[in-house]
């Protein structure tokens, strides 16, 4: 009786992993997913950047720096675009 109840088991786990994708996320990344903003509330007020801020850091979380760099290279792009009108601004 044991046994099949064991066995029973085993297929409903076997059943319901199956019909799901589980991605591992180390304990030392998992801020940067469960809080991407986290320390970056004056940048994005500034930049009003909060998605790119939120992406790149999920990114970093889950091991794709590739795609972390293309968000934070929009995060830098608002940046700069605000530092050259501010510039013009001076020279006027």
């Amino acid at each position: 009786m044991i046994v099949s109840f064991m066995q029973e088991i085993y297929l409903r786990f076997h059943d319901d992993l199956a019909r799901n994708l589980f991605l591992y996320v180390a304990p030392v990344q998992a801020t940067f997913y469960r809080e991407p903003t986290a320390g970056w509330e004056s940048v994005i007020k500034r930049f009003s950047c909060s998605y790119d801020v939120d992406e790149a850091r999920k990114c970093i979380a889950l091991d794709r720096p590739t795609a972390a760099v293309f968000h934070l290279m929009r995060v830098v792009e608002s940046a700069v675009l605000e530092l050259q009108i501010f510039l013009r601004e001076r020279e006027m």
